[in-house]
Order: C-alpha cells, then structure tokens, then sequence
C-alpha cells in the first residue's frame, strides 16, 4: 500500500479517500480470490480506514464518520 497518512502535504480526506480505495481494491480481490488470506487483508484494510477516520475525526462530519463507520463494521462482521 502507498498510501501517506503521515506526510502533510495530504489532507485527511486525501487519506481517507486513498485507504477507501485500498479498501475497495482488496474487496475485489477477495471476490475474485477467496480464502483466508484474501479475508485477512480486507480486515485489514477495514482497521485502516477506521483507525484513519478516528484519528482524523475532527476534519469531517461527526455523522458522516458515523455512517461510514457503520457500514465498515457490518463489512467487518460478514468478513
């Protein structure tokens, strides 16, 4: 993953958009490549958009964090 949460010349929702896409490219993955390693990094991938959205919490919308977090949680359940 080359996504950079640490460098400030990227905005939060810079580092929220790239870990979704990340997110959404393992997902794919996983479809396509079933088993536990291909579950494992979308898991992963769940962690680091919610650990990213916790951290830059204040940048956006107390409800928009909410329902996205809502949504990456039954993701994670099902997973």
């Amino acid at each position: 993953m080359t996504v950079n949460t640490a460098s400030p010349e990227v905005s939060p929702a810079q580092s929220v958009s790239g870990l979704l896409d990340h997110l959404g490219t393992e997902m794919h993955k996983a479809i396509k490549k079933t088993g536990p390693d291909a579950v494992h990094d979308v898991r992963v991938a769940i962690r680091r958009v919610r650990e990213c959205l916790d951290v830059f919490s204040p940048a956006f919308s107390g409800d928009a964090v909410k329902k996205i977090d809502k949504k990456l949680s039954r993701v994670l359940k099902a997973a």
